[in-house]
């Protein structure tokens, strides 16, 4: 199912000022911690990670989700068993 598209300009005007201040709160902690330990860090580096970080979440919690449906499922099938009465042969 495909999200409702009309309703994207409405979200908008929130996503982007929440995005960007993530981004620069992400940035700002990494240039502290760089200046602390004498290093330098990427702008545009820092960016990229963080996008692959939120991809790289979503598979995670997609994963995770799929497992948590399957272990509610085995419970559901228990209960209908146990209700039924049925029995259930191992093979």
């Amino acid at each position: 199912m495909l999200p409702d598209v009309t309703l994207w300009p409405k979200m908008i005007t929130e996503v982007i000022p929440i995005s960007v201040v993530a981004y620069s709160t992400n940035l700002s902690l990494g240039k502290l911690f760089a200046f602390k330990n004498n290093y330098t860090i990427d702008a545009m580096q820092e960016a990229l990670a963080i996008g692959l970080a939120n991809i790289c979440w979503i598979y995670v919690l997609v994963s995770i989700l799929k497992h948590i449906l399957k272990a509610l499922h085995s419970f559901h099938q228990s209960q209908v068993r146990h209700l039924s009465r049925a029995r259930h042969y191992r093979r």
